[in-house]
Parts: structure tokens; sequence; C-alpha cells
């Protein structure tokens, strides 16, 4: 509530005092603006942000193609989205966005780097790339995601035995120790438990 009313408080300065630009940003501010601690993907911002405010001019924008040159990833001040929306140029003839939106879009730019660290592959490439090649023969019920699900951690991926093993050297058995390309492709579908919980 205290955050809430502090918020509202900026705002309301913001508004009375007439000025577009100047906006000072507390870096662990983002925190607060984050639903569940998740990172902010394009999806989010094209909801909260793009689809309201920006699509109507910028057709581009629908898209995370389309707002790329706009964008440097993990540089909020390097990127011209957040400034233009920082500084009330955008969007054109109307109010400036809200604190909480301007953060909103930092945040996004922040997360985009995070995010492309956390490269994801979906269950039939990791089927097709590593467990068809080194594991089917002894492990017949990792054929599908629920039958691979006792090899996974959930809340704590990167300690999944489908990758300790690996890692470790104990798998796959009798046979030459996964590369590193190949640990990487797991790691990559573990991935998808970091980001948004299950795949």
């Amino acid at each position: 509530m205290k955050k809430l009313l502090t918020l509202l408080c900026l705002s309301a300065l913001l508004v009375s005092c007439g000025q577009r630009s100047g906006l000072e940003f507390n870096e662990n501010f983002g925190a607060d603006f984050q639903l569940q601690n998740e990172m902010i993907t394009f999806e989010d911002l094209k909801e909260q942000i793009l689809r309201p405010h920006c699509m109507t001019c910028h057709k581009r924008s629908d898209t995370e193609q389309g707002i790329e040159k706009w964008v440097v990833a993990g540089n909020p001040e390097a990127s011209k989205l957040f400034l233009v929306i920082k500084n009330g140029s955008m969007p054109k003839k109307a109010d400036p966005l809200p604190l909480s939106d301007v953060e909103f879009v930092r945040q996004y730019i922040i997360d985009k780097e995070k995010l492309r660290a956390l490269e994801v592959i979906d269950f039939l490439t990791l089927k097709n790339e590593i467990l068809i090649p080194h594991c089917l023969n002894c492990h017949k019920k990792m054929d599908n995601e629920e039958g691979l699900q006792r090899w996974i951690n959930p809340n704590e991926p990167m300690k999944s035995r489908l990758l300790q093993a690996v890692v470790e050297g104990k798998m796959p058995k009798n046979s030459p120790a996964l590369a590193i390309d190949d640990q990487r492709i797991i790691i990559k579908y573990l991935n998808n438990f970091l980001i948004k919980g299950n795949p």
C-alpha cells in the first residue's frame, strides 16, 4: 500500500509540474512491476504498452522483430523505445505514459538480454538430438514429456538428474560422455522451467 501511495504521489507531481522529461529511475524499482518475479517478455510488453499506445501508428510493433531497431537489449538508456517514452515525446498527441508503464518498458529491455541468454528448445528437439541417440535404448519412458518428468527438478532445473547425470559422466552408460554442445541442448530445454514454469 505504501508503495502504491508513493507511486501515485510521484505521478501526480510529474503531471502537476508539466515536465515531460528528466525522470530518474532506481535500478531496483523494476522488481515491483514484475508479476510473480517473472521476466517481462515481448508478449507482456505488447499487451500492456504496444497494443494500447503504439500500434495505431507503428504497425510493425506487433512483432519483436518490428521493434528490434528501437531496442538495445540490456541497455534502456541506449534504446530509442525507452527514451521516447521516458521523455514523453511518445505516444504523440497523448499524455505521457504513467511512470509505472515507463518502468515496465525499461524492465522489458533489461530482461530482454537475460531472456536471450535463456534460449529454449522444445521437447521434440531434445528428443531428436539427445534422447533418441543417447537415452531411449535404456530409458524407454523418456519417450514423452510425462515420462521425462522424474528426471526434472522444476524448482531447480539445473540440478535436474537429466543434466547432472550427464555432467558427472554417469550417463549415457557404456558410451562416451556427451559433448558440450549436447549438454547445452539439455540446458536449453531446462531453461523452459526457469522462464515461466513448465514448458
